[in-house]
Formats: structure tokens, sequence, C-alpha cells
């Protein structure tokens, strides 16, 4: 069964905006806390909200992409902490920012 063109190209708007959610999110875990959520959820939110209404009609279908684009930048974001914590235990490589940086001397 073939979709019509705009359905197929909206379709692939809404895999796309997951797909960059994930990556996204991926990134914001690998490198900062959880505070950065935040603002990234703003963020999702008004891109998904402003992308899917000019793809979209109906408000339900704005309303699950939304939501399911905030949800795949918050696993994103729980896989790539993830990993950061699984690779500073694993390989002993620091955690926190700012560890691997060489103390200067001080002077006396």
């Amino acid at each position: 069964m073939e979709l019509p063109e705009a359905k197929s190209g909206a379709l692939m708007l809404v895999i796309s905006l997951l797909v960059l959610s994930i990556a996204a999110g991926l990134l914001l875990g690998l490198r900062f806390n959880a505070l950065v959520l935040l603002p990234a959820i703003g963020v999702g939110l008004a891109v998904g909200i402003i992308s899917l209404t000019a793809a979209y009609n109906s408000r339900w279908v704005i309303a699950v992409g939304t939501v399911g684009i905030l949800a795949t930048l918050e696993i994103g974001y729980i896989v790539g902490a993830l990993f950061r914590a699984y690779s500073a235990a694993k390989l002993g490589a620091p955690s926190q920012r700012g560890d691997w940086l060489p103390t200067l001397p001080t002077r006396s």
C-alpha cells in the first residue's frame, strides 16, 4: 500500500524528529547532568509543536508526535548517562567534568 506523497513526507518528518531527538538526548546524557533536560524539553516541545503543526492539522497527531519527541529525548539521555557511568566505572575515566585537568603548582 502506497502512501500519498503528502502523508509520506509528513511521516518522514516525524521519523527524522524522533531520530534527532534521541541523538540529542544521547549527546546531552554523555556530557551534562539532569538539569540540562529542563531547557532541552522546552526546546523539544517547541520544535515538536511548530513542525508538526505545519505538517498536520490533527491535534491528536501533534500531541502524540510531541510526546514521542519528548520520550525519545529522555530515553536518549538515560542511555547516554548510563554509558557515561559505565565507561567511568569500567575504564577508570573521570566522571566529573574537569577531573582530568592537571593541577597547577601553587605559589608559596
